[in-house]
């Protein structure tokens, strides 16, 4: 990942298909508390209360589910660089971010929102900057494997499509 200048540490336990990443330094919840990790039917519940994957099955929920790695990012950590290649796409969990074009603010995005999936899908470069205005949890899907699972399941592919088109994007 190109998202944090730190180490991140994977935890993933045995039966267990989650995987769990953590920037050190990244807020956590204060002294002595673990990385907040979302259980399984928590991470589908928020996948499919976004727009982007709204539409998809349960079991194609379930594949982007088994895709998507949590981070946390401190205010401030720019989670995507316009005029950059792409990635990665971003879905907040928690926490709030600011879209800015040529250097000028021109959204702010909560939980529950999306980015960075255009530049996933056209190839090609990043048409905003976004930082984190606060701590930001975040659901991190990387490109090579969003890109893979829309090559072998062409009906999430459609679906995310469409929600591009009707979101001008």
């Amino acid at each position: 990942m190109h998202l944090v200048p730190c180490d991140v540490t994977v935890d993933t336990r045995p039966g267990d298909r989650q995987t769990r990443a953590h920037c050190s330094g990244a807020p956590t919840g204060g002294e002595g508390s673990e990385p907040m990790r979302l259980r399984r039917d928590v991470k589908t519940r928020l996948i499919t209360s976004t727009a982007l994957f709204g539409d998809c099955t349960p079991e194609e929920v379930a594949e982007v589910a088994a895709i998507a790695d949590e981070f946390d990012f401190r205010p401030g950590t720019a989670l995507t660089r316009e005029d950059t290649e792409g990635n990665e796409f971003l879905v907040i969990i928690d926490g709030e971010a600011e879209v800015a074009r040529g250097g000028e603010v021109v959204a702010t995005l909560g939980g529950g929102d999306w980015f960075g999936e255009v530049a996933l899908l056209t190839g090609g470069r990043r048409n905003a900057t976004v930082t984190a205005r606060t701590a930001v949890h975040a659901l991190v899907i990387e490109g090579h494997r969003f890109r893979t699972l829309l090559q072998h399941a062409p009906d999430v592919r459609a679906k995310v499509e469409r929600v591009l088109v009707e979101r001008g994007a």
